[in-house]
């Protein structure tokens, strides 16, 4: 089980073969997936080590400059546009929250 999200009880969960899926839908039809994620407040913790194993076994993870509060929201909605803008060259950017489902294969 692989643990995409470091928010808690809600945090996303997907499996190897999940995993498999989503470079499937990269390298099939051109969506890339990334687990959005901010810097915690303290580094270097159990969490961080956990993300930097998965994130060089996956590379599944797309780190923010940003250690989020509740209420700048906002602030890493924006920071993800800009950042997702510089890596890639696509015609739709969608951020969601990890309670989100949506079928990508369809």
């Amino acid at each position: 089980m692989k643990h995409a999200s470091p928010d808690g009880p809600s945090s996303v969960k997907i499996d190897e073969s999940q995993g498999d899926k989503l470079r499937k839908l990269d390298k099939e039809k051109g969506i890339v997936v990334r687990f959005v994620i901010r810097h915690n407040a303290t580094t270097g913790g159990v969490l961080d080590r956990a993300i930097d194993s998965e994130d060089a076994q996956y590379k599944d993870f797309l780190r923010l400059d940003h250690v989020e509060v509740y209420h700048e929201l906002s602030t890493k909605t924006r920071l993800y546009f800009s950042e997702v803008v510089s890596i890639w060259d696509a015609d739709f950017y969608v951020k969601m929250d990890d309670d989100v489902h949506l079928n990508l294969g369809a």
